[in-house]
């Protein structure tokens, strides 16, 4: 097997193991507001799943994300949310946390890097707070490519809003 197809499908476990460690919010509850982002040049949508967009191994996702009740303030989430990371990932390192706000609404920010299924990763993520939901930005990719995908990530991040 090449080693494009061995990085597509472990890319795919990635993207697996992403989905099963954030809660996701059933459909009829996620509200008329949403997280949104501008796509520099060269991303393209995941044919079966147009909130995922992908560059070579890099991927960004959005979605509304349930808070928990051990987890309903930005603070306590994102705490939750770094921790079921770390369940999820061996050798998790997290960056200090940052307080932002996106369109006037309270923001979490961190990066963090961890091997899955043998690779290794690194992320950066934004949770953006509103009406008892946090929506989620998560941009990854295979941490041999994740220095020449930030300047990307960062246009991503500075393009988030609340639409």
């Amino acid at each position: 097997m090449s080693k494009r197809i061995r990085k597509l499908g472990s890319l795919s476990a990635f993207l697996l193991t992403l989905a099963i460690v954030l809660v996701p919010a059933p459909a009829a509850a996620q509200g008329g507001s949403r997280l949104a982002v501008t796509a520099p040049a060269g991303w393209s949508p995941y044919p079966s799943n147009a909130s995922l967009m992908m560059k070579g191994t890099g991927t960004y996702t959005l979605k509304p994300e349930n808070m928990p009740p051990e987890a309903k303030t930005p603070d306590s989430f994102t705490a939750f949310a770094q921790k079921n990371f770390a369940k999820s990932f061996s050798n998790c390192k997290f960056s200090t946390v940052t307080s932002l706000k996106v369109s006037g609404n309270e923001a979490r920010r961190f990066e963090f890097s961890g091997e899955v299924s043998g690779m290794k990763m690194n992320y950066i993520v934004l949770y953006v707070f509103q009406g008892g939901r946090a929506h989620s930005l998560v941009c990854g990719s295979l941490a041999d490519g994740f220095t020449a995908l930030k300047p990307d990530y960062e246009k991503v991040i500075a393009s988030a809003r609340m639409e």
